[in-house]
């Protein structure tokens, strides 16, 4: 990867940054707390204005002056950019087909004509339908002999744009060309090698389709994001983005990976130094699961990929990370020891303290660091239960009323399930919503574990230590 401070800042300057919503700012700006990944950072002085200005809500313009500053925070993901949004730049949309004729030309009816369209059809049974389509819309189509998967699919498309950049979108997505045109303005970040829009599924009235309103696989939420693995947000799915294309390579899809080849691609674009944004103010639509099978079959095929990823990215696949005082003081609740539970949190309390002896507020920042620890460890422990290790998941549901190890288990399960059934609004029950979440949650799981078990690799359900927080000062260099 470059460094960012190495990159000229003459090339291209956003206009103004904004404070990202998970940035936490602290001491009147010589705290920071956030960013993609989550770090605490100390800041410089000289640099300190800046970071209160942002805190008080200011957009802040970028100029020669403060160009270098507003860079780092970018590049670590605790401010969003704003660019200029003119954009001159030709774009090619790739729209992978595989059968339904039906939503491939709601797909190109709703697109237009305003970009270059490329169908590129995966050897479909009813290969007819597709070109009559794609004719009555004036596309190209191009056709594969043979089933290539998405992945072989995007690339063969690929081979035929010209055009500096190049969007995915599948041919069940309903986008309509002036999200495309927004998704490039983002691209004046010359960073910048993938932004991908919020995919949200079409409205209906069936559990299904309520359920995955507030659930899809495909909606990465409400907050934009810096796409890193290890942040908030580590991937964004292929359904729809928009890419630079000198970013790609020939072939940015493995066509070996039938899932998780967006994963895949996102990681290694990332590796080589590039960024990756996740924009949710632009929208594209997915037809939503038919049935509650079609639903846990597709969550399934997720968790199977991890069988190649696993295999790839080891550190990057862990299916939760705790700190050995939380494990700590889980046990000790689970097995009934109030006071050793007391005992861990306030030994946590002291190291904690001792690492942030020297920084401005200790005995506050503290308490935060301390209860934002917890509470991260809890929601990863009961993604756990849900997820790769949902047979015991179940086994404590199964055990609640006799044991009092088993409740805690289900509380870590279900009190993260409550808490995004009520934030998210759902229009379901909790008790429905919770259900569904689980099955859903499970399936997820089982692909997980039928990977490990195929592969004979158990990484990807092992969980990990997490020995302490980042915690980084501000590269001091002397060009500042």
């Amino acid at each position: 990867m470059i460094p960012l401070y190495e990159i000229s800042t003459k090339s291209r300057l956003p206009e103004a940054i904004r404070i990202h919503p998970r940035t936490t700012v602290l001491s009147q700006g010589e705290i920071v707390l956030g960013g993609s990944p989550w770090r605490m950072s100390r800041i410089p002085d000289q640099f300190r204005m800046v970071i209160r200005r942002l805190a008080a809500g200011e957009v802040v313009p970028v100029d020669e002056l403060n160009a270098k500053i507003a860079l780092e925070l970018i590049d670590r993901g605790l401010v969003l950019p704003r660019y200029a949004e003119e954009f001159a730049g030709e774009c090619t949309i790739i729209i992978p087909a595989y059968e339904n004729p039906t939503q491939l030309d709601k797909c190109l009816q709703a697109l237009g004509k305003r970009h270059i369209v490329i169908v590129v059809d995966d050897a479909s049974v009813n290969a007819q339908s597709i070109r009559e389509v794609c004719n009555r819309h004036g596309v190209q189509l191009v056709v594969n002999k043979t089933n290539l998967g998405p992945g072989g699919t995007r690339n063969r498309g690929l081979a035929e744009v010209t055009t500096e950049f190049v969007a995915f979108l599948d041919s069940d997505c309903i986008a309509e060309a002036s999200a495309i045109d927004t998704l490039l303005e983002f691209m004046n970040e010359q960073r910048l090698a993938i932004v991908a829009p919020r995919v949200m599924p079409e409205r209906a009235a069936t559990i299904i389709d309520r359920f995955e309103r507030t659930d899809s696989a495909l909606d990465m939420g409400a907050t934009p994001e810096l796409v890193r693995p290890g942040a908030h947000l580590g991937y964004v799915p292929s359904a729809a983005l928009v890419a630079r294309r000198a970013a790609l390579g020939d072939q940015p899809f493995d066509p070996n990976l039938r899932t998780g080849e967006d994963v895949d691609a996102v990681w290694r674009i990332t590796e080589a130094g590039w960024l990756v944004r996740f924009e949710p103010s632009v929208r594209v639509h997915h037809a939503s699961r038919r049935s509650l099978r079609e639903l846990l079959a597709r969550r399934m095929q997720y968790g199977l990929s991890s069988r190649e990823l696993s295999a790839r990215y080891p550190a990057n696949l862990v299916p939760a990370r705790v700190t050995p005082s939380s494990l700590l003081i889980g046990t000790a609740i689970a097995v009934r020891k109030p006071t050793l539970a007391v005992l861990a949190t306030v030994v946590t309390a002291a190291v904690v303290a001792r690492k942030v002896r020297q920084l401005p507020e200790p005995s506050s920042l503290t308490a935060r660091l301390t209860s934002l620890s917890l509470r991260s460890d809890t929601r990863a422990a009961g993604s756990l239960l849900r997820r790769e290790w949902w047979p015991v998941g179940a086994a404590c549901l199964a055990l609640a009323p006799k044991s009092q190890v088993a409740r805690v288990g289900v509380v870590l399960m279900l009190a993260p399930v409550l808490a995004d059934w009520r934030s998210r609004r759902s229009t379901l029950d909790p008790l429905t919503y919770s259900a569904l979440r689980l099955l859903a949650d499970a399936a997820y799981g089982t692909g997980v574990i039928a990977g490990a078990v195929s592969s004979r690799n158990s990484d990807a359900l092992r969980p990990r230590l997490r020995m302490t927080r980042r915690h980084t000062r501000w590269p001091d260099r002397k060009n500042w």
